[in-house]
């Protein structure tokens, strides 16, 4: 088998920082064999323009750009997607991997120059609906259009079967891949930020996620001093990951902090994740009006590796997103599998399939956000209740070590990969 037969390109319109889900499907697929390279878009400029990261080659066209304005980005994406073409033809790869929708228009074109196969990942269910509305309605047939004549199309939950089936293509060519987390990823093997250079986070001890216990023994107060549980009262720690911006429930939740706090000295409110330039003044300004600000604890950006350890210090995982925004309405967070993995009762959004799942598995509750009376109460009985917690939360990783963990994942991802032509994996020998 020459080498060509077994090249994926995979297309992103970002810089690759990395981006967790390219970088664990990327992975996989060089773990089974598979030459993978990523072309992306690096919108900042603040990346190298070639880098290898875990086996994946990244090239980098540097252009720069925004994100989300629809004009704007125009000039940008007409630049990036000369070079992406031009760049797949040299390649001649056996299938063109297309992250989100906006990538898939240069990928088929290329497809239909090279005979490539074609996947598309979407990531998202409606992926441009902040444009204007005529803008939508046009990239909703083009990606009808597109979507039926892809080999595969990938999606991440539930509503994402509904909508392509509802398009007509066959179920043979459509696969679920969750976002489902590792069970066992060792930090020191993941490139800080991917940046093509040998730094590397420095960690004690590879994050053993399969064999940590239920609830963690060794907890922190404050996140500095090791806590005693023989001899201290442990805090309840209520945590949400993840970027942080408005449409996120964390006002609501600092709304529900003091009346909480009031009922429970021994409480925390951890916030792990970047924050939105724009809404950094907000919450800033929220968290210092409340009656004990010291109990919010605030950690920024950090290394995906490093924000799992976070789940360890947590008893109640928060992810209330706005069910009004169209952005967040089909969505099924990542969280959401990586907090049950970790043993976390889940309070949640009924977004996505979200609500399904918390009831299937029995390991927590989906609350509008605007209901503060349920989401008073649901908290209030969590964080007095521990037997309570131990309980949702043990029922919330078995479901998940037996339907989401990204092992389970990559033997589908690889099945659809094989059923590709010219696009199979080979073994040292072949």
């Amino acid at each position: 088998m020459n080498r060509s037969e077994k090249r994926i390109v995979m297309l992103l319109s970002n810089g690759f920082e990395p981006d967790v889900r390219v970088f664990k499907e990327g992975s996989s697929l060089v773990r089974h064999g598979y030459q993978v390279d990523l072309i992306c878009w690096d919108r900042e400029r603040d990346h190298p323009s070639e880098a290898t990261c875990n086996g994946i080659r990244i090239h980098r066209f540097q252009w720069r750009g925004t994100y989300g304005k629809a004009l704007l980005c125009v000039p940008g994406y007409v630049a990036f997607y000369i070079h992406a073409i031009r760049r797949l033809l040299r390649m001649k790869p056996a299938a063109i991997h297309c992250h989100d929708l906006d990538t898939l228009i240069p990928g088929f074109i290329a497809g239909r120059f090279t005979g490539a196969g074609i996947v598309y990942d979407a990531h998202e269910i409606e992926y441009f609906i902040h444009f204007p509305r005529w803008l939508r309605r046009g990239f909703s047939r083009v990606e009808k259009m597109l979507a039926k004549r892809c080999n595969a199309v990938f999606v991440v939950n539930s509503p994402g079967i509904d909508k392509f089936s509802r398009m007509g293509l066959a179920s043979d060519r459509l696969v679920l891949l969750r976002n489902g987390p590792f069970l066992n990823l060792s930090a020191s093997a993941f490139p800080l930020a991917c940046r093509g250079v040998s730094e590397r986070i420095q960690t004690s001890s590879s994050l053993q996620i399969e064999d940590s216990p239920p609830l963690a023994a060794g907890r922190f107060n404050g996140f500095g001093c090791r806590i005693n549980p023989r001899r201290a009262v442990v805090p309840v720690v209520l945590g949400m990951i993840g970027y942080i911006q408005s449409g996120m429930g964390i006002e609501r939740i600092l709304e529900l902090f003091d009346e909480l706090c009031a009922k429970t000295r021994d409480i925390r409110l951890l916030l792990v994740g970047k924050i939105e330039p724009r809404y950094e003044t907000v919450l800033h300004s929220r968290i210092r009006r409340l009656k004990n600000p010291d109990k919010v604890i605030r950690v920024g950006r950090i290394p995906y590796p490093e924000v799992l350890k976070y789940y360890t210090q947590m008893d109640i995982a928060i992810m209330l997103h706005d069910t009004g925004n169209p952005q967040y309405r089909y969505s099924t967070p990542t969280k959401l599998y990586e907090a049950m993995v970790f043993s976390l009762p889940v309070l949640a959004s009924p977004i996505g399939d979200v609500g399904e799942i918390l009831r299937q598995a029995g390991c927590g509750i989906a609350v509008q956000p605007s209901d503060r009376k349920q989401l008073l109460s649901v908290l209030s009985e969590w964080v007095a209740n521990r037997p309570l917690r131990r309980r949702l939360g043990i029922n919330g990783r078995s479901y998940a070590l037996r339907h989401f963990t990204w092992e389970m994942i990559e033997a589908r991802l690889c099945d659809a990969y094989s059923r590709l032509p010219h696009a199979r994996s080979h073994t040292p020998g072949e």
